[in-house]
């Protein structure tokens, strides 16, 4: 069969053929194509088919031939401390106030439903204010975003603005799509003197950022963690528990054709799996969202990533 394999040790990337895998006991087997607006999300988000299943997997969503979904790397629970939808209602109290810097990537477009989604299930107020490019802000006003505040993040000016938003007490919760060198440190500015809550998406090494130059300091983890074994990230039964209820309540209107998260625009590419470098690497560009550049070529399914998600299927 096909696969697109990562070589770890010179990060290069190629369709090859393999053996099928054979899926261990807690395992699933599901071709599937990686869902990649962003570099952050590291080929994590999936979309199949169920082909095969180990001997212990006792889930009875999960029947050959199922299709299921999952992963999708964020921090709205874990690292901002939110209350779960899934949880106990935490009743109503002071208007909060969240910001969410990137708010037209892939993934700041599933963070926004999730604080929507936490206020309307815990009754809590929350104010959500976004930083995102101008063009895009008469779309995130509209459901399911359904911003209050939204600043242009090319306004050198932005971080007063979230301030003067907030009646100048600062933001309480934060989180930063982008997390790139300045951005992080700009993000952390709109922080009052109570501090908050503040959540990034890249690693010190990949950010490029001083936390030390910050006095709210930004929790970072990974989708990897929710696995619940160790693949080269601290095991976390946890994040595992809490990775297997969150994904359950996801699911949990499927069979009354309900979902809890409107999915992304997506823009489908043409060649599945052998175009995958050639196309969809040459528009992601580099792995740093602020590096990426329009392409030079002229077919339309090249434009510059905007607001979507690129998606490539196994079968043409």
């Amino acid at each position: 069969m096909k696969a697109l394999i990562l070589h770890p040790r010179d990060g290069s990337v190629n369709v090859e053929e393999i053996n099928p895998p054979i899926p261990g006991p807690n395992e699933l087997l599901i071709p599937w194509v990686p869902w990649r607006s962003t570099p952050s999300t590291g080929c994590t988000d999936f979309a199949g088919t169920v082909l095969g299943k180990g001997g212990e997997v006792n889930d009875e969503r999960v029947k050959i031939g199922a299709r299921i979904a999952g992963f999708s790397q964020g921090g709205v629970f874990g690292r901002l401390g939110m209350p779960c939808p899934f949880g106990r209602a935490a009743g109503p109290g002071e208007p909060v106030n969240c910001l969410i810097y990137g708010s037209s990537t892939s993934l700041g477009l599933y963070v926004a439903q999730l604080v929507k989604l936490v206020e309307r299930t815990s009754g809590q107020r929350i104010r959500l204010i976004g930083a995102a490019s101008a063009s895009k802000h008469e779309l995130l006003r509209q459901k399911p975003y359904n911003y209050d505040v939204l600043v242009d993040y090319r306004d050198e000016s932005w971080p007063d603005k979230v301030r003067a938003a907030t009646d100048g007490k600062g933001v309480d919760f934060a989180m930063d799509c982008i997390s790139e060198g300045i951005t992080v440190e700009r993000v952390e500015s709109t922080f009052g003197p109570s501090g908050g809550r503040f959540a990034v998406i890249r690693a010190l090494q990949g950010g490029k950022y001083d936390p030390r130059k910050m006095r709210v300091k930004p929790a970072y983890g990974a989708v990897w963690e929710g696995v619940g074994v160790e693949i080269g990230y601290n095991e976390n039964s946890r994040a595992r528990e809490f990775a297997a209820e969150f994904y359950r309540f996801l699911g949990s209107g499927a069979a009354r054709g309900e979902i809890m998260l409107e999915p992304n625009p997506i823009r489908i590419m043409p060649g599945g799996l052998d175009k995958i470098v050639p196309d969809g690497f040459a528009l992601l560009g580099s792995l740093r969202v602020s590096d990426r550049g329009a392409s030079n070529r002229t077919e339309e399914y090249m434009r510059p990533i905007r607001m979507e998600k690129l998606v490539y299927s196994l079968i043409e």
